[in-house]
């Protein structure tokens, strides 16, 4: 009795899993073929993708439209990598800028100066 009853909770529990991630990725597809569509018929970008190998424009709308998506839906993640890396080293700046102050404020203080 106490098996079927976790097998339920189980079944159900994989059965809301499936259904949401089933959700996410007809959204996510959504999103896809919208960018793919926004690229096929605006003018403008037809006009400038005309003089190239069909080929390579269906290469190139398929890859927008992927990095597109990737950037939707990691978009924040890859904003905090470059903050990452941006401000790598400001810490260590920071602690030894402070260091050189106080060396220096130390040895003006020793002779009696002021440290500036």
């Amino acid at each position: 009795m106490k098996n079927n009853k976790y097998l339920r909770n189980t079944m159900s529990h994989i059965e809301k899993n499936y259904r949401e991630q089933l959700a996410e990725a007809e959204e996510e597809l959504k999103f896809f073929n919208e960018s793919l569509e926004f690229l096929k018929t605006d003018e403008k970008i037809q006009e400038f993708l005309s003089k190239y190998n069909p080929a390579s424009i269906d290469s190139f709308m398929n890859s927008y439209a992927l990095h597109r998506y990737r950037w939707k839906k990691h978009g924040e993640s890859f904003y905090q990598l470059s903050l990452t890396k941006k401000y790598k080293h400001w810490d260590k700046a920071i602690d030894l800028f402070r260091e050189i102050y106080y060396k220096k404020s130390s040895i003006c203080f020793a002779n009696g100066l002021q440290a500036r």
